[in-house]
């Protein structure tokens, strides 16, 4: 779930009264500008973790060479410095957002979509609603050109729609899913070679919220595990419950939905979640009087569930969670639901074929043990482990990730796989007015500056990576003032 609304639905506790999630998540958008970006760091725990998940994880030996890369760029000369070239794209073909989904396609565009728009405080200080989107682009980095996505057929995030979204993109069809405070699950999928949005039938299996999507191109699936509550809907009414774990599919060109094998589990909540294309894995989470350590995995294609066995890590909820060089990655979170609950670090893969399971060198630093720790895979052969402990100055800060040659720490907090190599670029915070980084990694412990950007720092930007070694920024909020952007800017790697 990639918006901060499902985020922050997914981190409440169960002993906490009945939420306003949708005052909570734009109350937690303009904290964490006054915060400059802390909690942005913590939205890229589940980001992270469910997106960029087809990479290369590391090894539990220690006997790994200190590879150095050669510092040649995509089209195979010498990387200089300042690296690359930056140039401005034309203008999206829509109103200035901020934390909208962003994929490649296979021919190297670049899809944007939904977001949310930051309607500002009231005069007397009581804060609006924050209004979302269901439209979005199609960006050439080569041409800077952009051909519009149509309104998408569900609700947006905004007062009486989406209650939370979620977005996939696979095989160049871009799959959307949202629970609606109308009291139902709304999905359609954009088919860019048709250019047309197909609408999947309004589901009312469980109202408002699912735990996981998974989605294969051809089959969409929503996999339900908490039990819900009546009346925790806020003046909705409605009642969500469900009695077990249930999993929904629904095939393109469907007229309904269909009733999968359910997950092999009992009910739970605050689980984590990674999906790699065609296999979902759930794990971890509690059941309202313990933490759990196993879990299962769900082929999409075959309807089929898989029980992951309990291995190396104690039970905990929002776990972390990857899939890496068909390996299921697991590690942080939470050791309990409560305020004395302490952040853990260690990590532990899973090998489906073997059925088993292998402890990971946890980062160096406390790493996933901190509060606002973030971990993701690139994609590539070096595949970065990235972790961090963030001091919560303000100020771009270094990330520690695990690349080729071990552990190493980046200049900067945001790891991208950029053409075969990996860059490091702000994160995703409020850093104020100062201008956009980026340095690319020619070898242990060395990196290039890239060509100053033309740009500021920007918070909830939409950025993509082409295998191209083309890195396209799309909007976000600028400067101390968090002024809309609606601007494109196009980083060439080769130059």
């Amino acid at each position: 779930m990639s918006d901060i609304t499902s985020l922050l639905e997914r981190t409440t506790p169960d002993d906490l009264p009945a939420p306003d999630i949708r005052s909570l998540a734009h109350r937690n958008r303009r904290r964490r500008a006054r915060q400059r970006g802390l909690l942005a760091s913590i939205a890229v725990v589940t980001v992270a973790a469910v997106v960029a998940a087809t990479g290369t994880i590391l090894s539990s030996g220690q006997d790994r060479p200190d590879v150095t890369m050669p510092a040649v760029g995509p089209n195979g000369e010498p990387l200089t410095e300042p690296v690359g070239t930056w140039s401005r794209a034309d203008d999206p073909p829509f109103s200035p957002r901020v934390d909208s989904f962003g994929g490649a396609l296979s021919d190297g565009r670049i899809v944007v979509w939904g977001g949310n728009a930051d309607e500002g405080d009231t005069p007397d200080g009581v804060e609006e609603i924050p209004t979302g989107f269901a439209d979005g682009g199609i960006i050439d980095p080569e041409t800077g050109r952009w051909e519009p996505i149509p309104t998408a057929p569900v609700p947006p995030p905004t007062i009486g729609g989406a209650f939370m979204t979620s977005a996939q993109l696979v095989d160049d069809r871009l799959a959307v899913a949202t629970g609606s405070v109308d009291g139902g699950l709304h999905a359609a999928v954009y088919d860019v070679a048709q250019g047309r949005w197909i609408d999947a039938p309004k589901l009312t299996d469980f109202a408002l919220v699912y735990d996981a999507m998974a989605w294969d191109g051809e089959t969409l699936v929503l996999v339900r595990t908490r039990p819900g509550a009546t009346g925790w809907a806020g003046d909705s009414g409605l009642d969500w419950s469900v009695d077990a774990p249930i999993t929904l599919r629904w095939r393109v060109g469907d007229d309904d939905w269909t009733t999968g094998t359910p997950p092999p589990f009992g009910l739970r909540d605050y689980i984590g979640a990674a999906f790699d294309g065609s296999h979902l894995a759930v794990w971890g989470g509690s059941d309202g009087t313990s933490t759990l350590s196993d879990g299962a995995i769900y082929a999409v294609a075959t309807d089929t569930w898989e029980r992951i066995p309990e291995g190396p890590l104690p039970g905990r909820v929002h776990a972390t969670t990857a899939w890496s060089a068909g390996r299921f990655v697991a590690g942080g979170g939470l050791d309990r639901l409560s305020d004395a609950a302490e952040y853990l670090g260690d990590m532990a893969a899973y090998d489906p074929a073997s059925q088993t399971w292998e402890s990971l060198p946890p980062p160096p630093d406390g790493g996933l043990g901190n509060p606002l720790s973030t971990w993701s895979f690139v994609e590539g052969e070096m595949t970065p482990l990235v972790a961090d402990s963030k001091s919560g100055s303000g100020e771009p800060e270094p990330r520690w990730f695990y690349g080729p040659a071990g552990w190493e720490q980046a200049p900067l907090g945001g790891i991208i796989d950029l053409g075969g190599l990996i860059v490091a670029t702000l994160a995703n915070g409020n850093f104020g007015s100062i201008p956009y980084e980026l340095r690319v990694r020619v070898g242990p412990d060395a990196w290039l500056d890239a060509a100053e950007a033309p740009f500021d720092s920007r918070m909830g930007a939409t950025t993509v990576a082409t295998s191209a070694g083309q890195l396209v920024v799309v909007g976000g909020w600028e400067g101390s003032d968090l002024d809309p952007k609606i601007d494109t800017w196009v980083f060439d790697l080769a130059g």
